[in-house]
């Protein structure tokens, strides 16, 4: 939506080109993807509960920080399916990072910290029908 606090230009041509990249990522594996761009706060409204409507799971960014967390536990409510969260932000959860951290200097050596615990190899598993 193009109503949210700190709102910018530069913040959407960073998510548009994500959203670019991720739609290229996933037609490359045969995942279908979906994407919405509302121009106003209006046209925004009853989005998500149509597509919860119809969906059978619900993934969504478990960002501690910003606006994802009251949207998340809005949206968690609405959904008539399961509704997961997952952090894919950082190598760990940002979650157990009690403290908010504003500067990469400051988060960075936690993260690090916790390198052995969480990274591993993922093997890339081919979508089933």
């Amino acid at each position: 939506r193009p109503d949210y606090p700190h709102a910018s230009d530069r913040f959407h041509k960073f998510i548009l080109e994500c959203a670019r990249d991720t739609a290229k990522t996933l037609a490359r594996r045969g995942i279908a993807h979906g994407f919405f761009l509302p121009k106003t706060a209006d046209e925004a409204r009853g989005i998500a509960a149509k597509v919860f409507a119809r969906a059978a799971l619900v993934v969504s960014d478990d960002h501690p920080a910003f606006i994802f967390p009251q949207q998340n536990r809005a949206a968690a409510r609405r959904a008539a399916c399961t509704y997961l969260t997952v952090d894919d932000a950082a190598i760990a959860p940002l979650a157990l990072i009690p403290a908010h951290e504003p500067q990469a200097r400051t988060i960075r050596p936690k993260l690090m910290a916790l390198l052995d615990e969480w990274l591993a190899p993922v093997a890339q598993l081919e979508p089933t029908t």
